[in-house]
């Protein structure tokens, strides 16, 4: 995803228009869109947001000046589903640190996310971020596939209510069919 070449290009159009550019990528490193603006102002498609899948998409973008991933962008990745976000500091015209974040399994007493460490941008040339994600997708399915198990049947429910009012009885009805 990240190449010197385009850490560097990123860092020269963004200081000559003074804003922020956020790239949308897809798996296969393609390109989908290109915003100016940060990672929040990027239009992503619609998407089968479920717990268990990643979305398959990634935002590279810039921030002026050093600063490290926002509440912002760690809610788009969330609220996303993203496979990740990656922000690149630029200082004077040139790439800096680099900040990447993507999501863990749902676990109730973690964070949504994990950050990795701040490096220079060029510590994220070589990373391998396609195995990452493969990796976290394989848990998500592992975990998936753990909770559909847990009664050992394998069967899959739909809960069905029908209204007949309110109060204890129709709670009763409802704890019935569950």
């Amino acid at each position: 995803m990240l190449t010197a070449e385009l850490a560097r290009t990123l860092s020269i159009l963004s200081t000559d228009i003074r804003s922020p550019i956020s790239l949308l990528f897809d798996r296969g490193g393609h390109v989908l869109s290109v915003t100016v603006g940060d990672a929040e102002v990027v239009t992503i498609g619609p998407s089968a947001y479920l717990e268990t899948r990643l979305s398959g998409h990634t935002i590279l973008h810039t921030h002026l000046g050093p600063r490290e991933l926002s509440p912002a962008d760690l809610s788009t990745l969330f609220l996303n589903r993203l496979d990740g976000v990656l922000a690149l500091e630029v200082i004077d015209g040139q790439p800096g640190k680099a900040y990447l974040a993507m999501l863990v399994p749902p676990r109730s007493e973690e964070e949504d996310w994990r950050l990795f460490p701040p490096r220079p941008y060029f510590g994220y040339l070589n990373f391998e971020y396609g195995a990452v994600v493969r990796a976290l997708e394989e848990e998500l399915s592992r975990r998936n596939r753990a909770r559909e198990l847990l009664d050992g049947s394998g069967e899959r429910v739909v809960l069905v209510g029908l209204d007949q009012g309110e109060g204890p009885q129709a709670e009763e009805d409802l704890a019935e069919l569950a």
